[in-house]
C-alpha cells in the first residue's frame, strides 16, 4: 500500500464524500464504518492525540530533539491505522479522515515524507451555518477553546464570560472563527508543496471528475473507472451558497472570516 494520505478540513466541509471517494478507489481509510467516515484510530478523545494537538501549536519553535519525538507518537498513531487493515494486498492506498489531525499538519509531513495531505476547504459562509455543536457545548474545556480560538485561555468573548447563552448570542461569529482557526492551520501544509494539495469543497461538487483526477494524481494512484461512475452519481451542488439566503443577518460573522475568504478566492 501506498501512504500515508490523510484528508484535513474543518468539520462540516464535505469531507465524509471525499473520504468515500478514497474508499470507492481502493483506499484503508481506518476504522471508519459510521456516518462521519471519522477513523476510530485517531481520535480528538485520545490523550495522545490532544497532546499532538496542544504541542503543534508551538512545534516551529521547539528544538530539534522534541520535534522528532512528536514525529514519533505521530508514527505510533498512525501505524495504528496501517495495522488495522484487513487485507492490505487488496488496498492500492491507505489513510485516515480527522478533522483533529489538522492540526497536527507540519508533525505528520515531517514525520512521513513520502505521506501527503489533501486539505479540503470550503467556503467558511456555508461552514459557519452547519453547527459544530458538540465543540460549541464544551468550551469550557481549555482543549476546544484552543482549536476553536486558537487561544486555551480564551474565557470571553465581546467582554462577556463563554457562557452557552453568550455562545448562542454569538454563534455565527463563533463558527466563521473556528473556521478561520482550523483552515488557516492547515494551510501551514503549504510550506510542504510536495506533500500537500489544497482542493475546495465546491470544485469538487461543480466538477467531481476532475477534482478527483487531479487529487488521485497528486496522490499518484489510479483513478478507477468505479470511483468516476460513484462520483458522478453521488457528489451534487445542493449544498453550495446556503448563507446567500441570510447575507445581510450574516455581515457581522463574514467580516470575521473576511480576510482568508479573499485570500482563498471567494471574495
Amino acid at each position: 500500500m501506498k501512504g500515508p494520505f490523510t484528508i484535513i478540513c474543518r468539520n462540516h466541509s464535505g469531507s465524509r464524500v471525499l473520504c468515500e471517494a478514497f474508499r470507492q478507489n481502493g483506499f484503508w481509510m481506518g476504522s471508519c464504518e459510521n456516518k462521519t467516515r471519522d477513523a476510530r484510530e485517531i481520535s480528538h478523545f485520545m490523550p495522545e492525540v490532544r497532546k499532538l494537538v496542544e504541542a503543534a501549536f508551538r512545534y516551529p519553535e521547539l528544538p530539534p530533539a522534541k520535534k522528532e519525538r512528536l514525529q514519533q507518537k505521530m508514527r505510533k498513531l498512525v501505524a495504528k491505522v496501517e495495522d488495522n487493515c484487513p487485507d492490505p494486498e487488496s488496498k492500492i492506498a491507505y489513510g485516515w479522515k480527522r478533522v483533529i489531525t489538522t492540526f497536527t499538519v507540519q508533525i505528520f509531513l515531517e514525520a512521513f515524507p513520502a505521506g501527503k495531505v489533501v486539505h479540503l476547504i470550503r467556503d467558511g459562509r456555508d461552514v459557519m451555518l452547519s453547527r459544530s455543536i458538540q465543540k460549541m457545548s464544551r468550551l469550557d474545556d481549555p482543549f476546544y477553546r484552543l482549536v476553536v480560538f486558537g487561544d486555551a485561555n480564551m474565557s470571553e468573548y465581546r467582554g462577556r464570560p463563554l457562557t452557552t447563552e453568550v455562545i448562542e448570542a454569538y454563534r455565527n461569529e463563533i463558527e466563521m472563527i473556528y473556521w478561520t482557526t482550523v483552515v488557516g492551520f492547515g494551510m501551514k501544509g503549504r510550506m510542504y508543496p510536495r506533500q500537500y494539495l489544497e482542493v475546495l469543497y465546491e470544485d469538487l461538487c461543480s466538477s467531481p471528475v476532475a477534482t478527483l483526477s487531479r487529487i488521485f494524481e497528486f496522490l499518484e494512484v489510479p483513478f478507477y473507472p468505479q470511483t468516476k461512475a460513484w462520483a458522478v452519481e453521488n457528489v451534487h451542488t445542493t449544498r453550495i451558497c446556503k448563507w446567500k439566503n441570510d447575507e445581510q443577518q450574516l455581515k457581522d460573522a463574514i467580516s470575521l472570516g473576511e480576510p482568508l475568504l479573499r485570500k482563498l478566492g471567494y471574495l
